[in-house]
């Protein structure tokens, strides 16, 4: 579901830089989600709002057909993925404990902490939800508490935690997706020289996914009829030397790039082989992402009631009754805002200040 990536954060006055894998501000990845098509059709939404200006001063939030919701008690964090049918929500996220970050999840509003210690960045980063109460959660700590820059991918089953790497080296993950039992989980691990190679973990055993010598990363994964979908980016480098990130969708393990432009794909969702991404991409010569999704390869633009003036970055994707709805980040000075789009009806609406992850049951 959702699942981190250059982020502008415009709070207040002011505009903080924010990326995934190096700052403590919230960034979320999009992600992955569970099913499609078996409910009313309400829309689910988290993120958060920022209540004060300052890098923690977020609240995770979640919303109902645009009604607003707190999460849990209302303590200081961000929900990056959810999962809801009738009787439940289920968020994964962090929660702030003083300036340092616990990952967890909530159901309803009860929180389970997923790690024994607080650390400068631990996260949940998505949800998948198997049989309506069997939770599987993706994310990482650090491999100490406070201090600690490394982190291990990990991945959780009811609260009870997976290492999927040894500490060595860096390495998150950020998606995950269950399927006759099997579990898939996403992400990336560096290797000595500090290059991120993208990768997916079937119960706990590695698969490479980055070529060459380049940086890549899986930022969602979906698995439908034992086809393994994995988007993210890959560095790839031009005929003049250049490398530029380039958006991806892996399919088997063979990778689509799904831009000539720099970029990065966020979220997934498949139905039937058809794959749907969105993420983001940067013309030459702007300043500025702009949220891009992606069918089957051939990309579109979200629908946006409003021109972002300093560009856009879309998370999460959920195929609904034939109905693309996406969610995304729109940035304007001096603030940004969370978004939703039903594509196919071309209607959205502005909930919060950034807005992560997407179901619809």
């Amino acid at each position: 579901m959702c699942k981190r990536t250059l982020l502008l954060l415009v709070l207040a006055a002011s505009i903080i830089g924010c990326k995934k894998d190096d700052d403590p501000a919230p960034t979320g990845n999009g992600g992955t989600n569970t099913g499609g098509g078996d409910g009313p059709g309400n829309v689910y939404v988290c993120g958060g709002e920022n209540m004060g200006g300052g890098s923690t001063d977020w609240y995770p939030r979640w919303w109902k057909n645009g009604v607003e919701h707190v999460v849990g008690d209302g303590r200081r964090g961000n929900a990056h993925a959810i999962w809801a049918n009738d009787q439940q929500v289920i968020i994964a996220g962090m929660v702030y404990d003083g300036g340092l970050m616990m990952p967890c999840y909530w159901v309803n509003d009860d929180l389970v902490e997923l790690n024994t210690y607080a650390c400068g960045d631990c996260r949940a980063e998505d949800v998948f939800v198997e049989n309506g109460s069997n939770v599987h959660v993706a994310g990482h700590i650090t491999i100490a508490p406070q201090f600690s820059t490394t982190q291990k991918a990990m991945y959780w089953n009811n609260g009870v935690g997976v290492e999927l790497t040894d500490g060595q080296h860096d390495a998150r993950a950020y998606g995950v997706f269950v399927e006759n039992g099997d579990v898939y989980v996403c992400g990336y691990e560096k290797l000595p020289n500090n290059r991120k190679v993208a990768k997916y973990w079937v119960n706990g055993t590695p698969v490479v996914l980055g070529e060459g010598e380049e940086s890549s990363e899986a930022n969602a994964i979906w698995v439908e009829n034992g086809n393994v979908y994995v988007a993210g980016y890959e560095e790839v480098i031009d005929v003049v030397g250049n490398s530029t990130e380039r958006p991806a969708v892996w399919v088997n393990g063979v990778r689509e790039l799904l831009s000539e432009f720099r970029g990065k794909a966020e979220g997934l969702f498949v139905k039937n082989g058809e794959v749907h991404a969105v993420g983001h991409t940067r013309q030459p010569g702007s300043d500025f992402d702009l949220a891009v999704r992606w069918v089957n390869g051939s990309s579109s633009g979200i629908y946006m009631s409003g021109t972002p003036t300093n560009g856009s970055t879309g998370w999460d994707i959920f195929v609904h009754n034939g109905e693309v709805h996406t969610v995304q980040s729109t940035f304007n000075i001096p603030y940004q805002s969370g978004h939703y789009a039903n594509n196919t009806a071309q209607s959205d609406a502005f909930l919060g200040d950034v807005a992560w992850g997407i179901h619809i049951h």
